[in-house]
């Protein structure tokens, strides 16, 4: 099924999204975190996180610049996003569990 989505997202965006849904929904229970980077034009890259809002805590959204001149298919803005979300939630974990 995901190779024929693959096949057919530009023609069938709607599919994609009630898969990309039900995928989402599978975890209702968790904290979900999104990620993303982007480069400018000029070579800086930056990197982004946005936690959803749970029961026990708000939406936060980061934004973190990375550094200038990395190429974005090295993929280091990607690392630096997943190490950015990972401690912010070990950091909101261990708030959490202070609070307990």
């Amino acid at each position: 099924m995901t190779n024929c989505i693959n096949n057919n997202k530009h023609e069938q965006p709607h599919a994609v999204l009630a898969l990309s849904n039900d995928a989402i929904d599978t975890y209702s229970n968790s904290v979900r975190v999104y990620i993303d980077e982007s480069k400018t034009s000029d070579g800086k890259v930056g990197v982004g996180c946005y936690f959803e809002p749970t029961r026990g805590s708000a939406e936060m959204r980061l934004a973190h610049t990375v550094t200038d001149h990395v190429s974005i298919y090295s993929y280091v803005g990607e690392m630096a996003a997943i190490w950015l979300a990972t401690q912010t939630a070990g950091q909101l974990q261990k708030q959490a569990q202070s609070a307990a």
